[in-house]
């Protein structure tokens, strides 16, 4: 009965070397797994500056729906999904007057008086 040997293409110190080296290399292609962000947002202050002359209708419609502009937004709640006016509309004036700004940390609300702090 004959036996082969078997001739690895490197020396076996070499390969002890290159295995964990190619294993780190490797495991930096590794997709990264980041925490969400806290879905509450704590401290900070709001400031409510006086209500504007413009953009503050008792109420207004739109596409048949009306809706009607609270006094104030004391003590007021919600959650929901944003839109944008996207980069044909930058630099164009809102209906409160403002220049939309697509960079700048800016929101609306269907009833909020305008201008009102968001948190």
């Amino acid at each position: 009965m004959r036996h082969r040997t078997i001739r690895l293409p490197c020396s076996l110190p070499l390969l002890m070397w290159a295995a964990p080296v190619v294993l780190v290399v490797l495991s930096g292609c590794a997709p990264n797994r980041v925490e969400p962000a806290s879905e509450s947002v704590s401290g900070g202050t709001v400031i409510n500056p006086p209500r504007s002359a413009r953009g503050n209708p008792p109420f207004y419609d739109v596409l048949g729906q009306r809706y009607y502009v609270s006094e104030s937004s004391e003590g007021y709640r919600q959650e929901g999904i944003a839109s944008w006016y996207g980069q044909e509309f930058h630099g164009l004036p809102t209906s409160s007057g403002e220049t939309y700004d697509m960079h700048a940390m800016t929101a609306a609300h269907t009833t909020y008086p305008y201008p009102r702090g968001l948190r």
